[in-house]
């Protein structure tokens, strides 16, 4: 029986490559890994974007005539993707595995209200007029948001100020030129998407697997548990002492466990 094919999806403020380590990790272990590069536009784009990446994978066939079944993984906001970009016809997508994420169950927002970069508080306007009026200080300001047009229907997207992005969102999980790089090449989230929720229960009937870091300071602890509780069975739920960048600094401990969610579909 071949292995699965493994799926990542990444999560805000970062692209592909964030998942580099975790996938060397799997690739010497011999699985197929695709690292979903997700645009970041919100639900009803990022969930279809996997959803076409997930038929076309449905219809190619090994020597033997075999579609291979499919592990889905989503790091932070790149869980409620999955979770939403699971259709009935994806039948080979066999385990689904949440990283510093929730799965969230229809009707509730995308992006936790517990979300610690404060992202419905703290998006800087986009024009310093607008950043007077509301008297903010745009040095103490967390984030940068784009122009979204008179009309508030134009590009509309949230960067995070580059010299907050370390302590915000790594954490001691990486170096400071690998931080400086990722803050450079970080990958904006559509500013709507804080507001979207979650419309399918994609991880029903799958027992998912978490992977918790108990001193995440991105997403809580306590509100993944919480998911993690109503979504599957304890002996799925793994807690590692990490921050919310576990994909860089544990990637081996990350690996090891999606491989474990890989070797549960046979059984």
């Amino acid at each position: 029986m071949p292995k699965p094919i493994i799926v990542l999806v990444h999560g805000t403020f970062c692209d592909s490559s964030c998942w580099d380590r975790v996938s060397l990790a799997l690739q010497e272990k011999g699985y197929q890994v695709i690292a979903l590069a997700n645009p970041l536009r919100g639900m009803g784009y990022d969930d279809k974007h996997l959803a076409s990446l997930l038929e076309a994978l449905g219809k190619e066939k090994d020597s033997e005539g075999n579609v291979s079944d499919i592990v889905l993984v989503g790091h932070s906001y790149g869980g409620a993707v999955i979770t939403n970009g699971v259709l009935a016809g994806n039948t080979n997508v066999k385990a689904m595995v949440y990283v510093s994420a929730t799965a969230p169950m229809p009707g509730e927002l995308l992006i936790p209200p517990e979300h610690e970069i404060g992202l419905r508080a703290r998006a800087l306007p986009a024009t310093a007029q607008e950043a007077d009026d509301a008297g903010i200080d745009p040095k103490n300001d967390l984030l940068r948001r784009g122009t979204c047009g008179q009309d508030g229907k134009g590009v509309c997207d949230l960067y995070i100020r580059q010299d907050k992005f370390g302590e915000v969102l790594i954490g001691p999980a990486a170096g400071e030129s690998e931080t400086m790089a990722m803050a450079a090449n970080q990958r904006p989230l559509s500013a709507p998407v804080i507001d979207q929720k979650s419309e399918i229960q994609g991880w029903k009937d799958k027992k998912p697997w978490f992977i918790i870091p108990k001193n995440d300071q991105v997403l809580p602890a306590a509100t993944q548990r919480k998911s993690a509780e109503r979504a599957t069975e304890k002996g799925r739920i793994h807690e590692v002492e990490a921050t919310h960048m576990i994909i860089l600094s544990h990637s081996e401990t990350v690996a090891r466990i999606i491989i474990e969610a890989a070797s549960s579909i046979a059984k």
